[in-house]
Protein backbone atom coordinates (compact mmCIF):
# COMPACT_ATOMS: atom_id res chain seq x y z
CA UNK A 1 0.00 0.00 0.00
CA UNK A 2 1.45 3.18 -0.68
CA UNK A 3 2.09 5.99 1.71
CA UNK A 4 -0.51 8.62 0.40
CA UNK A 5 -3.10 6.24 0.55
CA UNK A 6 -2.29 4.76 4.09
CA UNK A 7 -2.65 8.72 5.18
CA UNK A 8 -5.85 9.55 3.84
CA UNK A 9 -7.29 6.17 4.98
CA UNK A 10 -6.09 7.02 8.85
CA UNK A 11 -7.65 10.47 8.03
CA UNK A 12 -11.21 9.23 7.26
CA UNK A 13 -10.96 7.02 9.68
CA UNK A 14 -10.08 9.50 12.46
CA UNK A 15 -13.13 11.89 10.68
CA UNK A 16 -15.52 9.20 10.72
CA UNK A 17 -15.11 8.25 14.28
CA UNK A 18 -15.33 12.28 15.40
CA UNK A 19 -18.53 12.37 13.16
CA UNK A 20 -19.81 9.09 15.45
CA UNK A 21 -18.93 10.70 18.80
CA UNK A 22 -20.69 14.14 17.50
CA UNK A 23 -23.86 12.79 16.54
CA UNK A 24 -23.95 10.33 19.34
CA UNK A 25 -26.34 12.53 21.46
CA UNK A 26 -28.41 13.63 18.66
CA UNK A 27 -32.30 12.81 18.87
CA UNK A 28 -33.61 10.45 16.24
CA UNK A 29 -36.11 11.97 13.88
CA UNK A 30 -39.66 11.96 14.92
CA UNK A 31 -41.21 8.45 13.60
CA UNK A 32 -44.85 9.49 13.52
CA UNK A 33 -47.30 12.63 12.57
CA UNK A 34 -47.68 13.18 16.23
CA UNK A 35 -44.32 13.15 17.02
CA UNK A 36 -43.70 15.75 13.91
CA UNK A 37 -46.52 18.04 15.62
CA UNK A 38 -45.43 18.07 19.22
CA UNK A 39 -44.30 21.78 20.45
CA UNK A 40 -45.80 22.84 16.82
CA UNK A 41 -47.42 26.77 17.34
CA UNK A 42 -49.02 29.57 15.65
CA UNK A 43 -46.70 32.69 15.58
CA UNK A 44 -48.23 36.25 15.72
CA UNK A 45 -46.91 39.11 12.99
CA UNK A 46 -45.60 36.92 10.02
CA UNK A 47 -48.03 39.19 7.92
CA UNK A 48 -51.45 38.10 6.25
CA UNK A 49 -50.80 36.01 3.08
CA UNK A 50 -54.04 33.41 2.99
CA UNK A 51 -54.44 30.67 0.56
CA UNK A 52 -57.26 28.38 0.59
CA UNK A 53 -56.77 24.51 0.86
CA UNK A 54 -59.06 21.84 0.47
CA UNK A 55 -59.72 20.97 4.37
CA UNK A 56 -62.30 21.63 7.06
CA UNK A 57 -60.06 22.06 9.86
CA UNK A 58 -59.13 25.98 10.20
CA UNK A 59 -56.30 24.93 12.49
CA UNK A 60 -54.75 22.87 9.27
CA UNK A 61 -55.62 25.65 7.43
CA UNK A 62 -53.72 27.94 9.91
CA UNK A 63 -50.75 26.40 9.89
CA UNK A 64 -50.67 25.97 6.17
CA UNK A 65 -51.19 29.79 5.97
CA UNK A 66 -48.52 30.39 8.52
CA UNK A 67 -45.67 28.11 6.65
CA UNK A 68 -46.46 30.06 3.13
CA UNK A 69 -45.64 33.13 4.92
CA UNK A 70 -41.99 31.57 6.77
CA UNK A 71 -41.71 30.86 2.95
Amino acid sequence: MNRAALLWGSALAVFCCAIGTATADMPSAPATLDEWAEGAQLFDGLGGFHRSVTTSSKEAQAYFDQGMRLL
